[in-house]
């Protein structure tokens, strides 16, 4: 009766909740709110390497338009050992056209009047090439913007477009974004320029999270990346190079406490012995973000998996085994993570999935016993 009553008590609360969700979806139905026509981004410029812009001090800047409207770029002013340049601008209308802008050094601000010397009205794209020469020389323009390709897609289509530019490490423009994966998700980069790419670092962290495609060099038979840990991940795109650097801050962050906690514990893998270094790895592990500490909280015990699964083998056996330490592994919510580890052998048999049988199982044989013997003592006083 009490296991009717439970049940049916759970199926009303899930109604309820069901009930509750639709509830709440329906008032999401507003009207959708229609924003002004605008744009923001960053543009490219990229000089050839005996261009003369830069002499006598020259600022250089770009005047965008749509023919009714304009907007000025902010001035930079830069060595001739510099390249490559980036340009931020957020505009109220909806650009068309484009022109490059030699400044005079005294100038503060975009101006015809102080102009020096341009380009001639080129068309709106991300980023342009300046051949060297004074008024109108050569130019040629491309989009800097990469498609992410997915299996997922219909004929290994476009998931997302990485379109926040910006120049790495290596002088190089490069396009970034968030990208969120399922677990075997097949994918690729299609660059601007429509070259394929299957061609990526990552950090060691994400050893097994990130399969396939190519760590070594370019090349039109890289096979495709694979996701391994469903995720997001950040994705950095250097379209010169077509080589996408994948990271995902949260196994970073979590890689680096497990690394930090298999160093400095102070016990074996087994938790035999009290551990010297507990309080500092509890310090450590307070200051991963929510992120990370979901990640640790939900990853498996291995003690011959990688960092964090030899971490939390260890950590697992510690506290079974000593119940004066702190459970300091907590999800986002503060959930202390539970362990199926316990050194007491019958509470480790009630852990596992057969326990009830097990305990049913003993108890059976236990009652048969005393029974038997009551059975027996009867007969003998008989």
């Amino acid at each position: 009766m009490k296991l009717k009553k439970l049940i049916g008590g759970l199926l009303l609360s899930s109604f309820l909740a069901a009930g509750l969700g639709v509830s709440i979806s329906s008032q999401n139905n507003g009207a959708t709110k229609v924003e002004a026509a605008g744009a923001s981004g960053s543009l490219i410029v990229k000089f050839a390497s005996n261009h003369n812009w830069f002499q006598s001090g020259a600022k250089i800047c770009a005047y965008i338009t749509d023919d009714a409207n304009n907007y000025w770029t902010s001035l930079q002013t830069s060595s001739t050992s510099t390249l490559l340049y980036k340009f931020d601008y957020s505009v109220s209308f909806t650009p068309t056209k484009l022109i490059w802008v030699r400044m005079n050094p005294a100038a503060t601000s975009g101006n015809w009047d102080q102009k020096w010397n341009q380009t001639g009205d080129l068309g709106w794209n991300e980023a342009t090439y300046i051949n060297n020469g004074w008024d109108n020389p050569g130019t040629s323009q491309w989009t800097v913007s990469a498609q992410v390709r997915s299996s997922l897609v219909p004929s290994f289509g476009t998931k997302t477009t990485l379109s926040k530019i910006g120049i790495n490490g290596d002088g190089n423009p490069e396009v970034s974004g968030s990208v969120t994966l399922e677990k075997d998700e097949e994918f690729k980069m299609l660059a601007g320029d429509g070259v394929w790419s299957g061609y990526y670092g990552r950090p060691d962290a994400l050893a097994n999270a990130i399969s396939g495609g190519s760590r070594t060099e370019r090349s039109d038979q890289n096979p495709n990346i694979k996701c391994e840990i469903a995720g997001t991940y950040d994705f950095y795109f250097d379209t010169e190079t077509k080589r996408l650097w994948i990271s995902r801050q949260d196994i970073v962050d979590a890689d680096g406490w497990a690394t930090y906690f298999n160093s400095n514990v102070g016990c074996d893998a087994s938790g035999k012995d009290l551990p010297s270094g507990w309080a500092s790895c509890a310090t450590e592990y307070g200051k991963l973000s929510a992120d990370a500490k979901d990640y640790v909280y939900g990853a498996a015990a291995d003690p011959n998996g990688d960092n964090l699964g030899k971490a939390l083998a260890t950590y697992d056996h510690a506290v079974a085994a000593h119940s004066s330490l702190t459970r300091f592994i907590v999800n986002r919510s503060s959930t202390p993570r539970s362990t199926a580890i316990n050194i007491n052998p019958i509470a480790g048999a009630l852990s596992n999935s057969g326990s009830i049988i097990a305990v049913v199982a003993i108890s059976s044989v236990s009652i048969a016993a005393i029974g038997g013997y009551f059975l027996f003592k009867k007969k003998k006083n008989d």
